[in-house]
């Protein structure tokens, strides 16, 4: 088992670099850093895609990663989708949701498998 913690923390040391060379604020909020995933690359692989995503399509604002019991949250408010492209990012343990005011989030569901 792996603790969830580590691994956003590798991530978001990763993309800090351009996120400040691009004037995007990266943020972190961990509630509960004891949270263990007994699938790490999986995990990993899923963050590093969507907030790399976020940050590529971010024009400034605001990113958080969010952690919480069931879900990994990526939100980045400056970042608007359609209901038809977030039905289309949205499969298995990844929905996506998006509002005009509020920006995009995607949840990473970590009680379900791929």
């Amino acid at each position: 088992m792996y603790r969830i913690a580590l691994i956003i923390g590798e991530v978001y040391t990763k993309y800090l670099p351009f996120a400040e060379k691009h004037k995007i604020s990266l943020n972190l909020d961990i509630t509960n850093q004891a949270i263990l995933t007994d699938q790490p690359d999986e995990l990993k692989q899923h963050l590093d895609q969507h907030l790399d995503s976020a940050l590529r399509r971010s024009s400034g604002g605001e990113i958080t990663i969010t952690l919480s019991g069931t879900s990994l949250d990526i939100t980045d408010n400056g970042t608007i989708l359609s209901k038809s492209a977030c039905r289309l990012l949205s499969h298995g343990r990844i929905q996506v949701t998006s509002r005009i005011g509020f920006g995009t989030t995607v949840s990473i569901d970590l009680t379900k498998n791929s």
